[in-house]
């Protein structure tokens, strides 16, 4: 199916804002298309659009290209689990077409919505894709300070409205695993509220009553624990421990680039710590470049890039800091979940 020129134009608009261009040509190169192009104009206008108009490429191709570029990263992620069997009810799918049909919202299964700036958090997407995946996009406004002036017995201040778009995603796996992700705040670092609206809005879908938190807590003592086995993998810039009585012992670098592996001093002291019944509370920690699989093509890198995470906040909240592949993201989360047994 072909998207209409106006669901055209602003695929391309989203892809500028959330990918790269590198990741959509290896996109089409993957699809076997022509990719070569030196800029954005280039791309769309002399391979997508073509594309599109030879049906090379069709209307689910740019949602799969949506999906690949807004929904990993940049985001608070909270932990959910289920029991398996419990998960699978909730994803088959005639009771998910139920569901949305009673809600007025049945033509999202085979037509997700390609939206910009919502006036309210508007459901976009579901599908069963490895679990079942629900995405809401909403308009959220902020006020960026401008500058200031007297004028008689008044100071005024002028700020510039400034409109983003955020993407959240719920994301249920097959074993039970529910994956919150809230596109981050500028000058927030509370999400309860955000929490709370997604839960009230696909309720419907992830009945609350059914998942517990996810603590995540074994996960960052035993990165801590066993980071001198991990040196090619994960890079410390900060970290705090904590005991049972609230004392904290915090160490951090001189820079982000810089390692708290390459300080045994300050190393020693929270090793020390930690022998008396403390656990990691917070922690700034880079999952290195090709620390999963090394290769020629950076591309195939696992990661590709160094992902920034924050293991901080909630009990079952972590956040990557900027945006990521779906691979990326993937690794990162698996490795959690493997260092939270």
């Amino acid at each position: 199916m072909k998207p209409d020129t106006g669901e055209r134009d602003l695929v391309f608009k989203l892809l500028q804002e959330n990918s790269t261009l590198g990741q959509v040509v290896q996109y089409l190169k993957r699809k076997g298309l022509r990719y070569s192009a030196g800029s954005w104009d280039e791309l769309f206008g002399k391979r997508v659009s073509k594309a599109l108009e030879e049906q090379e490429l069709t209307r689910e191709d740019l949602i799969e290209l949506i999906r690949l570029s807004e929904e990993y990263g940049t985001q608070h992620v909270f932990l959910y689990v289920t029991s398996p069997r419990r998960a699978a009810q909730l994803f088959d799918k005639a009771s998910v077409e139920s569901s949305l049909e009673k809600m007025g919202l049945s033509s999202l299964i085979g037509r997700p919505r390609i939206l910009d700036q919502p006036p309210s958090p508007t459901l976009t997407d579901v599908r069963l894709d490895e679990g079942l995946v629900a995405k809401v996009v909403e308009r959220r406004i902020y006020h960026r300070f401008v500058d200031q002036r007297t004028e008689g017995d008044f100071l005024v201040r002028r700020y510039r409205e400034l409109a983003v778009r955020a993407v959240n995603v719920f994301r249920l796996g097959n074993d039970g695993l529910l994956e919150l992700r809230i596109y981050r705040h500028e000058n927030s670092s509370d999400y309860r509220n955000d929490v709370a609206k997604m839960w009230n809005l696909l309720g419907f879908l992830f009945p609350p009553s059914d998942f517990k938190e996810l603590s995540i807590g074994k996960a960052k003592t035993h990165l801590w624990k066993n980071r001198n086995s991990l040196k090619s993998v994960l890079r410390y810039s900060d970290s705090t421990l904590r005991n049972a009585l609230g004392t904290a012992l915090s160490a951090s670098t001189g820079s982000e680039q810089q390692s708290l592996f390459d300080d045994q001093g300050a190393s020693n002291s929270l090793d020390e710590f930690l022998r008396y019944k403390a656990y990691c509370d917070t922690s700034n920690v880079w999952w290195q470049k090709g620390g999963g699989k090394r290769s020629e093509n950076e591309f195939d890198m696992l990661p590709s890039k160094d992902v920034h995470v924050l293991l901080k906040g909630g009990i079952n909240e972590f956040a990557l800091t900027t945006k990521c592949s779906k691979q990326d993201y993937e690794y990162v989360i698996d490795q959690l979940r493997r260092s939270n047994k």
